[in-house]
């Protein structure tokens, strides 16, 4: 998933402005080992190179991983303290024991500045969510949130999800899979949608199934570490609420597109990325999956 828009949360605020919500500095730095996925999780990045971190007591290290679940497998090992990955995650791993919980939200989808979309080929004969029944239809991957709006729009549009086919494609994948007909669709995202232009077509952005606003992934930790470091989960919190607001403002945004280049090693336009969100209402408890996920539009 991708972490930005130009639509700002939080215009005209600079980091200084935010940093009297931070927790108050320990004259020892608490020392945070963070996962950052190749798509999410960049606000650590940026926290790191405008001082958010130092200046709420924390030394951070950020660690890039490959996607949000190796990144969750590491934290779930002891060698993370925080991860950043899709809710999805994060539900189905409470579901089936793992102890785990939402700290601080991450990226926010709004229907206005919709980052991703269910593509097929420009002159594919699929119109509707019932041409898919039978097809092959390429996700990031079929465990993510992406994956589970496409199955939510399909059957809420008159198809039938249990009647398609998802296959894992890597997003630069995507658009040759369609191209060769391994796929029927794909669920493409950002740069790589923008990147495919007049070649594919939008049947549908999928997460509106669920609602025109939800909170899609965020930063979770174990309860045990949240329960022996509350000091330093607050903190780290509170620094990716003023790293969200910070982010949202768009002059700051080619600073923010410069730090991400810098530790991703390559360019990805940030301004048609959804929205980091700066606080969180949402607490994951022991429920489905299904039910996180449905929920999820109701949180403001």
């Amino acid at each position: 998933m991708s972490a930005f828009t130009r639509r700002s949360f939080a215009t005209g605020l600079g980091a200084a402005a935010l940093l009297p919500t931070l927790a108050a500095r320990t004259d020892a730095a608490t020392q945070i080992h963070a996962g950052v996925s190749s798509d999410d999780g960049y606000e650590a990045w940026f926290a790191q190179d405008i001082g958010l971190f130092s200046r709420a007591g924390l030394d951070v290290n950020s660690q890039l991983f490959p996607n949000g679940s190796a990144a969750a497998a590491a934290l779930v090992g002891h060698s993370l303290d925080f991860a950043c990955g899709n809710v999805v995650t994060v539900a189905q791993a409470r579901d089936h024991g793992v102890p785990v919980s939402l700290v601080a939200p991450s990226i926010l989808y709004q229907s206005n500045s919709a980052n991703n979309g269910l593509t097929v080929l420009s002159d594919s004969p699929i119109r509707s969510a019932k041409d898919l029944e039978g097809k092959a239809v390429a996700v990031l991957s079929i465990q993510g949130i992406l994956a589970l709006t496409a199955k939510v729009w399909i059957d809420r549009n008159g198809g039938d999800s249990k009647r398609v086919q998802l296959i894992e494609v890597t997003p630069p994948e995507m658009l040759a899979a369609l191209q060769r007909g391994t796929v029927a669709s794909a669920l493409m995202v950002d740069p790589f949608l923008t990147a495919a232009g007049s070649q594919v077509r939008l049947l549908a952005s999928p997460e509106d199934a669920i609602g025109p606003r939800l909170i899609s992934t965020g930063w979770f930790a174990t309860t045990d570490w949240l329960t022996q470091n509350k000091p330093a989960a607050k903190a780290y919190a509170d620094t990716m609420a003023a790293t969200a607001r910070w982010a949202n403002d768009v002059s700051h945004r080619a600073q923010a597109t410069a730090i991400v280049a810098k530790y991703l090693g390559r360019t990805i336009d940030l301004g048609k990325r959804s929205t980091l969100r700066p606080s969180i209402r949402l607490r994951c408890s022991r429920s489905s999956t299904t039910r996180i996920a449905t929920n999820l539009s109701a949180v403001q």
